[in-house]
């Protein structure tokens, strides 16, 4: 037990997991999954519906189909991005409710189980460090903020606890199903992670993403590693008065102004030698993407720790 898990933390690269229950694959949908996404690493979809052998109909721009379980009321897929094929490892052998993927040295475990089913003696696989376990469930539990507890629930609470899975779960951010017909918000969609010997579970985030078309279900990003808080703006031009040369701006309105009469009509030339003198010793423009109180030293450490993987020096 100690080697299988004294390496669980040790994913060195950031990779970003959607998963989300797509109640039946279209070519339209498939489309919008493959604009919307398109900076994931992973998608993990259940409830396909297309049966085995039809796999021109799992097709996903940008995507590359690694393994499915075919179904025509049920099924799952699980794709990897074009732009990081090249970090595919060996195959991974799922069972009758999971396919797996290693990326990197990352197992990703895609999981449907039907409602009309329960859960088999093998449940899922057994996690080998480090390990994800993303889709859905449909197990309740009062862990993830189910009223009650049915036996699919339980038998998944005593097999998370036996194999040591941190449950990346948080109530504030609401249920990932809403259902049209009863109006309630719940959270069959899942995700479970290995823990290390020090019971510090995988370095992961969740976030329950914007509603998706024609599915009761929200997507969900898992994003594994070290992900930095980005500020995006639009472009909005400003005068940057802190770096503003004003030693130049007098000296150009010194030796302009001499040239417009002082007279009411030549106000608007006035205007314009004003901003000229302005945009010729004062910097416009701002940072649309950055990252807050980020310096030189922060890159360093950073740079460092994608190399080494040790959070601790």
């Amino acid at each position: 037990m100690f080697d299988i898990f004294s390496n669980c933390n040790d994913s060195q690269k950031n990779i970003r997991i959607i998963h989300l229950n797509i109640e039946g694959l279209t070519s339209s949908k498939a489309e919008i999954l493959g604009k919307t996404f398109s900076n994931a690493d992973v998608l993990a979809l259940q409830d396909t519906h297309i049966p085995d052998g039809e796999t021109r109909r799992l097709r996903i721009p940008g995507f590359r189909l690694i393994d499915y379980i075919g179904h025509p009321k049920h099924g799952l897929a699980t794709y990897v991005n074009h732009k990081v094929e090249d970090r595919l490892d060996n195959p991974v052998t799922g069972n009758e409710h999971t396919v797996g993927i290693r990326l990197d040295n990352l197992i990703i475990y895609n999981v449907y189980k039907p409602p009309s089913t329960n859960w088999s003696h093998y449940m899922l696989p057994t996690p080998q460090c480090p390990t994800v376990y993303v889709g859905d469930f449909n197990s309740h539990s009062t862990n993830w903020d189910y009223t009650t507890e049915n036996e699919d629930g339980e038998r998944l609470c005593n097999w998370a606890t036996l194999n040591r899975l941190h449950l990346l779960y948080d109530a504030k951010q609401g249920g990932t199903f809403v259902s049209g017909r009863w109006g309630t918000a719940t959270t069959p969609d899942l995700c479970f992670v290995t823990t290390d010997i020090h019971h510090q579970p995988l370095r992961a985030s969740r976030t329950i993403l914007h509603n998706f078309p024609r599915t009761q279900h929200k997507p969900v990003a898992i994003d594994i590693g070290v992900h930095l808080p980005r500020i995006e703006k639009p472009f909005m031009p400003r005068w940057n008065l802190r770096k503003a040369k004003w030693e130049d701006y007098t000296s150009y309105m010194e030796k302009n102004i001499n040239c417009i009469p002082p007279l009411p009509e030549n106000y608007p030339r006035f205007v314009k030698l004003v901003k000229k003198a302005a945009s010729t010793a004062i910097p416009r423009g701002h940072r649309q993407n950055y990252i807050p109180c980020w310096n030189r030293e922060c890159d360093s450490l950073l740079k460092e720790y994608e190399h080494t993987g040790d959070e601790t020096s």
